[in-house]
């Protein structure tokens, strides 16, 4: 018996069925996950360093790079899900 993950929100079901619709192609294209890839390695670059926050305290620092991190998931699925949205 296979269990649903549990969606929050109106954004998990929409994005956990286009994970599942990905999921179950047969024909892969490796020019999209080699520029994921690099997209990707791009976009943890702009991350700030967590050598930078050593002059914060310890508590402000993870808030900071934790803002810092999701607000850079949150750009990258907002601009992935507004690129494949029917016009």
């Amino acid at each position: 018996m296979k269990r649903k993950p549990k969606a929050q929100g109106p954004i998990a079901p929409k994005a956990i069925k286009e994970l599942k619709k990905q999921s179950n192609q047969k024909i892969l294209n490796l020019r999209d996950y080699r520029d994921a890839k690099i997209t990707a390695e791009n976009l943890e670059k702009t991350i700030i360093n967590p050598e930078k926050l050593r002059d914060y305290d310890p508590l402000h620092a993870i808030y900071i790079y934790a803002r810092n991190k999701l607000s850079v998931w949150i750009f990258t699925a907002m601009t992935a899900w507004t690129a494949n949205s029917p016009s």
